[in-house]
């Protein structure tokens, strides 16, 4: 493997100036994403452990040709803990965690992200002690540099969460919610309507060359369902062979709880959320509705209005709330 060093910077005043002395910030390994184990009880994957949004920074410097990265105001962590729920982990001048040296001085009041990339259209005006946070340096042109960034993303991201995952009218559709919450019980009301099941308990995320998130089951929970009082079921030998499919694009996000949400009459309780650096469509449903035909409901005006970029959100945009 090839060590990746960055030149100490000492402060003189208020200025950052590089020493000789380098110093070992990483190693560069092959691009591998995490490989999952199913290591919880009874051979089920623990949900808690299993992938990361972390991001080698060693890996991302030989991504962008950049042999040396450099520290700002402290040196360059080994990796950065992505947000979860950032709508863009990348992107040229949005509030996102890795962001291009801002162009214009006003700018430098957005929030400070995790790490800058100082690009070869970047402003060079900006020097490094102003940004806050660590550069890394690329003779690469912005757009080529974020489009690395991106597939390097794509490649690495490889997680597995908590939720069950059923595929209604062609668009999967995540549920997420508390233990007992009754995600399961849903997803027996829907394959009862003639939908399918992707995975109970646990979903496989990977990034889609589409920009969307396609979900998939981990290996041991592929076609199977535990409800509460009967135990873990076979669909395919209760509903058919065609009742289970092996993955789904994950269009939309379903928030069961026990509490009825506050609604707007006009708008329902839709919001979009940042996730995995998408952005998703997420509706809050009380398990005490009928949760079925609620999101059957969903999915069909998803449908209607061309899919998730130009779905009902916009039509009642005015009225929708922020977006967490």
């Amino acid at each position: 493997m090839a060590k990746v060093c960055a030149n100490e910077r000492k402060r003189v005043g208020s200025v950052y100036v590089a020493s000789a002395r380098p110093k070992l910030i990483g190693l560069v390994a092959p691009a591998v994403a995490p490989r999952l184990k199913p290591v919880g009880r009874k051979g089920m994957p623990d949900t808690n452990n299993l992938g990361d949004t972390r991001l080698d920074c060693a890996i991302l410097a030989r991504a962008l040709d950049a042999d040396t990265p450099r520290p700002a105001v402290s040196e360059l962590p080994t990796d950065l803990q992505l947000p979860e729920t950032a709508g863009c982990w990348a992107g040229p001048e949005t509030p996102a965690p890795i962001r291009l040296i801002p162009s214009r001085p006003e700018l430098d009041s957005t929030p400070t992200p995790l790490l800058w990339i100082e690009s070869a259209d970047s402003n060079r005006a900006h020097r490094h002690e102003r940004l806050l946070a660590p550069v890394i340096s690329t003779p690469l042109p912005s757009s080529v540099a974020f489009t690395r960034i991106r597939k390097l993303l794509d490649a690495q991201l490889d997680l597995t969460r908590p939720g069950t995952l059923v595929q209604v009218h062609g668009y999967g559709v995540l549920l997420q919610g508390e233990s007992g919450v009754g995600k399961s019980e849903t997803a027996l009301m829907l394959l009862e309507r003639g939908h399918q099941l992707i995975t109970d308990d646990a979903v496989r995320i990977q990034a889609h060359a589409s920009g969307a998130l396609l979900g998939s089951a981990p290996g041991p929970l592929h076609g199977q369902l535990a409800v509460h009082g009967l135990g873990l079921l076979k669909v395919n030998e209760l509903f058919g062979e065609t009742a289970v499919t092996s993955s789904a694009i994950i269009r939309l996000l379903v928030a069961l709880t026990t509490q009825s949400p506050p609604t707007d009459p006009l708008t329902g309780a839709w919001a979009t959320q940042g996730w995995l650096g998408r952005s998703l469509l997420r509706l809050t449903l009380s398990n005490r509705r009928p949760r079925a035909l609620l999101i059957e409901t969903a999915v069909r005006q998803i449908q209607a209005r061309g899919g998730v970029r130009d779905s009902v959100l916009e039509s009642v945009s005015e009225r929708m709330p922020e977006p967490v």
